[in-house]
């Protein structure tokens, strides 16, 4: 039915992407990095085929994070093969996307903090508070600066890059605000973290703009 449909049209996309990955490479190891991240993915959330004999690596918050760690620069790498042989340069991209993108998951487990104890799922956001995810999500954002500032006076990507921190004005803010009600979210409080994520948002467009432009 549905299900099977499904499976086969992301069987289908892993094998598109596969490809371009292969023939449009510059770097000839972004196939293996591609294969990293396609084979964490479909253990990932798989059930049909391998998780119908294993527990699927979203059930647990281990697992869970170590998919993250996998696939997130794993992916980064297979796609900056097509565009770039700079090894440096796209380990560095892939780590600032992995602060930022594990910030976001973080953020997002905590959405999903019910289904996940009613499917009897021990994810990060069943196993731990709120508050710690939330402070550990503030704490990547501040990776994800701390990283672009490295790798700018290092010479690995344009010293312009260093404009694409100053929203990091605003994530102090949030952070001064959301300590000040002990990290509670509610009616009153969630517009810092809307904050922390509007700012977060607009320095990686002047990122990847800067980038873009004065390559």
């Amino acid at each position: 039915g549905v299900r099977r449909a499904v499976a086969f049209l992301a069987a289908g996309l892993y094998l598109v992407s596969g490809l371009m990955i292969y023939f449009w490479k510059v770097w000839k190891y972004g196939i293996v990095f591609f294969s990293f991240a396609l084979t964490a993915t479909w253990l990932y959330s798989d059930r049909m085929i391998v998780g119908r004999f294993i527990r699927r690596l979203k059930e647990h918050y281990l697992t869970e994070t170590l998919t993250y760690l996998v696939t997130i620069p794993s992916y980064i790498l297979s796609v900056w093969s097509m565009l770039s042989d700079d090894l440096t340069k796209g380990i560095a991209i892939s780590l600032v996307f992995l602060f930022l993108m594990l910030s976001a998951t973080l953020l997002k487990d905590l959405k999903d903090i019910s289904a996940d104890k009613e499917a009897g799922f021990l994810t990060l956001g069943v196993a731990f508070h709120y508050k710690t995810l939330l402070k550990a999500s503030y704490l990547l954002v501040f990776l994800y600066y701390a990283s672009i500032l490295l790798f700018s006076f290092s010479g690995v990507f344009l010293q312009a890059s260093d404009i694409s921190v100053l929203p990091a004005v605003f994530l102090i803010y949030s952070v001064w605000n959301l300590s000040k009600r002990t990290w509670e979210i509610d009616e009153d409080s969630v517009k810092f973290l809307r904050i922390m994520i509007y700012s977060t948002l607009a320095s990686l467009i002047l990122f990847a703009t800067l980038n873009l432009t004065f390559a």
